[in-house]
Order: C-alpha cells, then structure tokens, then sequence
C-alpha cells in the first residue's frame, strides 16, 4: 500500500484550510512563452473552442505540475515496498533451506525471489530519476522562448516559496538522489549494475544483500568501470533514497502552505481596508 502517496494527494487536494495547495494561479509562472509546447496548446483549444488566452494556456501548463512529483514520489514508495517484500521472501528461502552464514565470506544466494530483488532496485532507481526530472527538467533547445527548466520547482512564482523549493532541490541533488541519477543513466542506457542472475550475498553476520557499486559521481561508461570496494547494499541504498524523497515531500508541502499566496492577497485587502 502506497500510504505517503495516499497522504500526501489527501494534503494537498483536501487541506484544512479548504483550497487545494496549488491551485490558484497566483503559485505558478503566467508568463505562457515561458511553457514548452504552448502554441500546440493554445492552438487545440482553439479548436476545440475552449478559451485559449494566455491566461488559460499558462494554466493548463502548470495545474498538473504538483500532481506529476507526486505521482512520481509514488513510484518510489511503489518500487520500495516491492522490494521490501522481495527481500521477506529472500530471509524466508534462506531460512527454510537451511543456508547458515559461513564465517569466512559472503555466501551467494540465487532463485527467482534475488531476481525479483534486483528488478525491483531497478524500478526504485528509474522513478527516482523520474521524481527528480519533473521537479526540475531541463529545457528543450528547440523551444528558444521557453528560457528556463520546464519541472515544477522552475515554475513557482511565489517568492518565499520558490527560494525554499530551490533549497530543497539542491539538497536533494546532492543527495541519494543526485547520486542515484548517474547509475540510473546508466542502467536506462547501457546495463544495469548487476546482472540479476547474479543473486544476493548472505553475509558472515546473517544479513541479506545485493551488492551495489561505490558512490559515484561523475559518468559511468562501462560497468567494468565501478567500483566495489565499500561493501555498499543496493537496499540499503534505495532506502536512502525513498528518505530523502519523503523529506522532500514533506517539506515542499510545508512551504506551499506557508506561502500560499491567496493568503497573503487576503490578508493585505484586509489590512487595506483597516487602514483605510
């Protein structure tokens, strides 16, 4: 059960003060230009005859924007709790065949269960790459008027807001997360870290593994090239990662609240009329 998506979809489409967190204008970029793909937009409303201003086009661009990081977050938990189950069922072959921990060195583990485990990493590190893309994605080249990223963090226009979201991704790139991107690149596009008929590892000490490469912080093209020395565990390492998604999450929501600028109109109209 993906319980922070649950909750964080329940925060933001049902929050206690009665207005869904994003949802009015006043949070994101108006500026339509500044949206890849607007004109394609603009021009099926219009031929659908549904009010196509810049307004509404600029809207449409950014309603989702909230929506798709957690959906994405979601993916995470997802992936998370599949390999949590995976690495149950690991303890429990373990346990029903008998397979004690030799003193000496790491044991290896194989049947369709380490498998599983190592397709379920997998899944864990492509939607935290994914998590991290829509709050951030780089600009097309091709869409020149576009000037800046196109992820939702680029898109806030409330000041407090975006200074806060900017922190927070900038921690989260130099994170698991930031880690994570450069052996997922390379996962999509040439292999993944371990082959996964490669199995687990029970060690000396009883515990299950899957053996995962040393931090690495630069491009990877080969994976001849890792390295292997840290004794790194791939579920350990995607528990990290999950962490450091849900403080995100949990702090970005934070600031959308505390700067939810409908509140502040609100309450400047009001101080106005006391003024005056």
């Amino acid at each position: 059960m993906t319980q922070r998506l649950f909750e964080w979809f329940d925060r933001v489409k049902n929050p206690s003060k009665g207005r869904p967190i994003g949802f009015v204008n006043e949070y994101w970029d108006g500026v339509v230009e500044h949206y890849e793909g607007f004109q394609v937009l603009q021009a099926k409303l219009v031929s659908l005859g549904l009010d196509a201003s810049n307004k509404a086009v600029a809207r449409h661009l950014s309603m989702s924007l909230l929506d798709d990081v957690l959906v994405a977050a979601g993916g995470v938990e997802n992936a998370v709790e599949r390999l949590r189950d995976v690495k149950s069922r690991i303890v429990t072959w373990v346990e029903e065949n008998n397979v004690e921990p030799d003193s000496d060195r790491d044991l290896g583990i194989a049947f369709d269960g380490t498998v599983d485990a190592w397709y379920s990493l997998v899944d864990a590190l492509v939607w935290g790459r994914t998590f991290y893309e829509r709050l951030e994605r780089r600009r097309s080249p091709q869409a020149p008027t576009a000037r800046r990223n196109q992820g939702l963090v680029p898109a806030i226009a409330t000041t407090g807001l975006e200074k806060r979201a900017n922190e927070l991704l900038r921690d989260l790139r130099h994170g698991p997360i930031g880690e994570m991107r450069t052996v997922t690149n390379f996962t999509l596009h040439s292999a993944m870290p371990q082959n996964p008929l490669s199995g687990a590892r029970l060690t000396p000490s009883g515990q299950i593994v899957l053996p995962f490469p040393d931090e690495v912080n630069e491009w990877v093209g080969h994976w001849h090239l890792f390295e292997w020395s840290n004794g790194r565990d791939g579920f350990n390492v995607v528990e990290e990662m999950w962490s450091s998604v849900q403080f995100f999450m949990d702090e970005l929501l934070d600031a959308f609240e505390q700067h939810d600028p409908q509140v502040r109109i609100t309450s400047t109209v009001v101080a106005s009329e006391t003024t005056s």
